[in-house]
């Protein structure tokens, strides 16, 4: 490309004589139709130029044809005054950032003004130069305002920028214009590799108080689950030596129900299956034989909620597949298929079907049948959650007179601190006003605790955006200006309740510092000037 356009830039200083008898003829000119093919492309890089409106603009392919067209003609027909036109109307419309010397120019290659002292020229190639890696960096900077914080590749334009901007602060590191051109290309270059905070230990704290609750619901599960495990192996019904089963020859089915056993190998869901439309656990295998924990039943629902609870509340990381101990009572004898999946390729087998009477998950929780509570069971210490986890919690309560900001600050720190009650406090009471709405809050509030036990640990709120969506805005200013009293008084009597809506975004940060993804918009709603409500609870940070 710079020698093409050299070539548009060499004016021949030659002319052509074809000796005859010591006479010069007339100098060759281009004829009409070489003249109208260049002048066809030529109008089309002007009207490129036009519409960039002195902003550099990229070459198409009639552009690079009309530059190599007139230099061509100016090459054939040097002393031709209408070629002369073409080539100066060339030169006005190609862009500048495309009118650059080569690397291997010479100084005795450059064009001298005859006009001008030599040091005006070095000072306009200077400015030039600032100006055209002022072009790249606003690119570069332009991509930084549009990825919204998350790290990117600079691409092309940002080379082009660090470099132009590197050479020129070597050769001229005083100018105040190049110091300025340095620095907004840092600034850039940090940008490109995503926002970042620092993290300090009172953001983390949170993790720290879930390790905390572990412990102490832990210890206190394992001490009710040892003094369960001696009042039911205490009994004189007890099955004390669960494998291998007693075969149903051996015992009849009055003798086998109502009787208690301990099964320490109690593998859920991985051993779960179903048969004839009801679903259980088999413990045990065909060797050992089986028992087969029944799910179809009250009591294993008002257990595993218990357990449910206690994730949601005290500790998610509860491991799925593991090992578990059931405390359970024999209820009857079934002929099975021990296989999940529809395809059975075992054999059936006899087993002792039991109910769950408790649930014990070593290191967790332990979680029992109650028939007296509404909930029909609970875990260890769940009666006294709130006053173990009360210690712990940095917000308890909102005001009313809390802004979109702060609410959507509360809800992040009501998730991080697993207290439940304000984090339903935060969210807009149609949206919770039934046992199905709650059941949404329930399934986002764990997606929510997942993604600060994995993905981001802070949050940065920022300002709200906040409009009138519905009745008549009294905190209009510019309307006020035009509304009597009377008016405005008028407006509020035939206007529908005044609804409000706030925009925030919100921006998460990784335990690293880093800015996790993008910004989330959360929207909040408050009616006739009251309290603002989250709508979009379920909103990622």
């Amino acid at each position: 490309m710079n020698s093409l356009l050299q070539k548009i830039s060499i004016f021949c200083l030659f002319c052509i004589f074809i000796g005859m008898g010591g006479l010069a003829q007339e100098p060759a000119k281009a004829s009409q139709s070489e003249l109208g093919k260049v002048d066809y492309f030529l109008k089309r890089l002007e009207a490129n130029a036009e519409r960039a409106k002195g902003k550099p603009f990229m070459l198409s392919y009639d552009d690079k044809e009309a530059v190599n067209r007139v230099s061509q003609l100016q090459q054939k027909y040097p002393q031709d005054a209408e070629v002369e036109k073409l080539v100066q109307r060339a030169r006005n419309a190609v862009p500048w950032h495309f009118q650059e010397k080569t690397e291997n120019q010479t100084p005795a290659d450059k064009p001298k003004s005859t006009n001008e002292p030599q040091a005006n020229s070095d000072d306009l190639a200077l400015k030039n130069e600032i100006v055209r890696a002022d072009y790249f960096l606003k690119l570069l900077e332009d991509k930084v305002n549009k990825s919204y914080g998350e790290p990117f590749k600079i691409g092309y334009e940002g080379e082009e920028a660090l470099k132009r901007i590197f050479k020129l602060n070597q050769k001229h590191p005083d100018k105040p214009e190049i110091k300025e051109l340095f620095q907004r290309a840092h600034k850039a270059l940090l940008a490109s590799k995503g926002s970042s905070v620092e993290i300090t230990p009172e953001m983390l704290a949170f993790r720290e108080n879930e390790k905390k609750l572990k412990a102490a619901f832990a210890a206190e599960a394992e001490k009710s689950w040892q003094h369960l495990k001696e009042k039911i192996t205490g009994m004189e019904n007890t099955i004390q030596q669960p494998f291998p089963t007693v075969s149903h020859r051996e015992a009849t089915m009055d003798e086998m129900v109502g009787r208690h056993v301990i099964l320490e190998e109690f593998v859920y869901p991985a051993n779960e299956f179903t048969d004839m439309s009801r679903q259980f656990v088999f413990v045990g295998s065909g060797v050992k034989g089986h028992y087969y924990v029944e799910l179809s039943n009250r009591s294993w629902l008002s257990v595993y909620e218990a357990i449910r609870r206690y994730r949601r509340l005290v500790n998610r990381d509860i491991p799925d597949n593991g090992k578990w101990t059931v405390a359970a009572k024999v209820i009857g004898l079934e002929l099975l298929v021990p296989q999940a999946g529809q395809d059975k390729t075992t054999p059936a087998a006899w087993g002792w079907s039991v109910e769950p009477l408790a649930i014990y998950i070593p290191g967790c929780t332990l979680a029992v049948v109650d028939a007296k509570l509404e909930l029909g069971g609970s875990f260890a210490c769940e009666e006294r959650m709130e006053e173990i986890k009360a210690p712990m919690y940095s917000v308890t309560a909102i005001s009313e007179d809390v802004t979109p900001e702060k609410l959507v600050e509360i809800f992040s720190i009501a998730i991080r601190e697993k207290n439940y009650h304000l984090y339903l406090e935060c969210i807009d009471p149609e949206r919770r006003n039934s046992g199905k709405a709650l059941q949404y809050c329930a399934y986002h509030w764990e997606w929510h605790q997942h993604r600060f036990a994995n993905f981001y640990v802070h949050i940065v709120v920022g300002k709200a955006d906040i409009k009138v969506v519905q009745g008549f805005n009294r905190g209009n200013e510019l309307e006020n200006a035009f509304l009597s009293e009377e008016d405005k008084a008028n407006l509020r009597k035939i206007s529908e309740p005044l609804v409000e809506q706030a925009q925030v975004k919100s921006f998460a940060y990784d335990e690293r510092g880093r800015q996790y993804g993008s910004p989330k918009t959360f929207f909040l709603k408050r009616q006739e000037r009251g309290r603002w409500y989250i709508t979009s609870y379920a909103q990622p940070f």
